[in-house]
């Protein structure tokens, strides 16, 4: 039986162990090896991710990270800085993907905002996900590559909400470990538990740019449909998460031996 264990810490909504799925083959992934989250940055803090607070930094260590893997891009994290390697001096590690970022040219919501689209649904985060796969393969292969080198220690991988970016790069590492599909999509529907009614938030500033949250929904939730159409994808194109990584970010098959002898017991 799987079991995803989410984790309380001051002012963060969204931190979870990635560990303790058990795998096709019986086997049981480590706890307290691969962390995941939303950012926690040391200014402008936005809805989408969590605000340091320095009086709580005893408590931000107790996670004893070693690493960290920051997956937004560069504009995003000049801006608000991530404080996630601060408690424990842990190595930070920026592999960005930018496409998708807020307020950038390729933000989720920019063709609803430019009038171009009516509204954006599960299918289009799911084109999305497609997106990332196909254009930022080498980037998925220096996150596996990142958590094999670890070596064990802790190591937590973030984007801004921890939603889509960090969710894709979680299901290629628990693909590749042999978690059965439906625990993977049952991880990644847990953010929208975490994080309910997120699009509340932005009601009235939708409502000034005459679009309807309704309308917009699923770029603010975890629609089955978008982590389904990425392993279609996967499927369809690759057949793996393992072969889609090694024909697309010549990730080796050493590579594979060494997360699955860290991360897996029994």
């Amino acid at each position: 039986m799987s079991r995803v264990s989410s984790i309380q810490l001051p002012g963060v909504r969204n931190l979870r162990d990635a560990g303790g799925h058990t795998t096709s083959d019986g086997r049981t992934m480590s706890l307290r090896r691969v962390y995941r989250a939303e950012a926690l940055v040391l200014r402008n803090a936005n809805e989408s991710n969590a605000m340091w607070l320095e009086e709580e930094s005893a408590v931000y260590a107790s996670i004893g990270l070693t690493a960290v893997i920051d997956l937004r891009a560069e504009e995003e994290a000049e801006s608000a800085p991530s404080a996630w390697s601060r408690p424990t001096n842990a190595k930070y590690i920026p592999i960005p993907l930018p496409e998708g970022a807020p307020g950038s040219d390729t933000d989720l919501l920019r063709p609803v905002l430019t009038g171009r689209s009516a509204a954006f649904s599960g299918e289009d985060l799911g084109a999305y996900y497609v997106t990332l796969l196909e254009g930022r393969a080498k980037q998925f292969g220096a996150v596996v590559e990142t958590i094999a080198d670890n070596e064990g220690g802790p190591l937590l991988i973030h984007c801004s909400a921890g939603k889509d970016r960090t969710a894709l790069a979680i299901a290629l590492v628990l693909d590749t470990l042999g978690v059965p599909r439906e625990a993977i999509v049952r991880d990644y529907e847990l953010t929208g538990v975490n994080r309910p009614n997120r699009m509340e938030h932005y009601r009235e500033a939708f409502a000034k740019r005459n679009v309807q949250v309704e309308d917009v929904r699923a770029a603010f939730e975890t629609p089955r449909v978008a982590m389904v159409t990425a392993w279609d994808h996967i499927d369809k194109e690759y057949g793996s998460a393992e072969e889609y990584l090694l024909e697309s970010a010549g990730t080796s098959p050493e590579v594979f031996d060494a997360l699955r002898e860290i991360l897996l017991e029994g």
